[in-house]
């Protein structure tokens, strides 16, 4: 499914769209439509732990998000070896509303939510 990009994931402000490819439930990949670069690996961070986030009045207009429209919320993967080092970026949700197949990178302002890192191992939320 091809999403039109309406606020960049940080780095990659020229790409504009990325299909979106689910794994299972717990993980996707998007890459960029017009090159191999960039690809992302997603992981739902609902498995992981509580999360709830606002998303800022400028994405939810730029994305045309109404009280009922079909979201899907992401993390970035960083994976590592072993995979329990991998890394999630709670601070940089990516967000696809699948009414209208657009996404925006929300990042969030690390002051208001000091619960959430940049780079958190999984480790961390993963009960052996």
């Amino acid at each position: 499914m091809v999403f039109e990009v309406k606020y960049p994931i940080l780095g990659f402000e020229n790409v504009t769209s990325y299909d979106f490819e689910t794994v299972d439930d717990n993980f996707a990949t998007i890459k960029n439509t017009q090159d191999s670069v960039p690809a992302f690996t997603l992981i739902n961070p609902f498995v992981l732990r509580e999360y709830s986030f606002d998303i800022p009045l400028a994405i939810k207009t730029l994305m045309e998000l109404k009280e009922d429209s079909n979201l899907l919320v992401y993390l970035i993967l960083i994976v590592k070896k072993p995979f329990k080092e991998s890394l999630a970026n709670f601070l940089a949700p990516i967000v696809f509303n699948v009414d209208n197949k657009t996404m925006s990178q929300v990042v969030l302002d690390e002051n208001i939510y000091t619960d959430y890192l940049p780079a958190e191992q999984i480790s961390k939320f993963i009960v052996d």
